[in-house]
């Protein structure tokens, strides 16, 4: 779902509902959560370590280790095998740039910039 905000930890993941300010335990849709990642996003396994949802080309990227599975939420598929992250976003600067086991990945509108922790 767009604009949908969700949690991973393991194998699973939650929606969060930001209107009531607490987790779905089911949506809108009639969705049960945690529901495993394998379930609501096909093609893809947990654990993950973070996850990019990226508006402009309609893709979550869920990093795991080295590597990076790209879903298009729009087919609701992977886009083919995981490939290195590093392969899917080039450093900027040479050698400046986390190349496995991501904490956390963010967009910054404002700087026009993804941030890799």
């Amino acid at each position: 779902t767009r604009d949908a905000i969700y949690f991973f930890k393991g194998t699973q993941y939650w929606r969060y509902d930001n209107e009531n300010d607490q987790i779905y335990t089911m949506d809108t849709e009639g969705n049960r959560y945690p529901m495993l990642i394998s379930e609501g996003f096909p093609g893809v396994t947990g654990p993950v370590d973070a996850a990019l949802y990226d508006r402009r080309d309609q893709h979550i990227y869920f990093f795991k280790g080295p590597n990076v599975t790209t879903f298009n939420v729009n087919t609701k598929q992977v886009n083919g095998p995981p490939k290195r992250i590093i392969d899917v976003f080039p450093p900027v600067v040479l050698n400046d740039h986390p190349i496995e086991n991501l904490n956390a990945v963010y967009y910054s509108y404002h700087h026009q910039s993804i941030f890799f922790f």
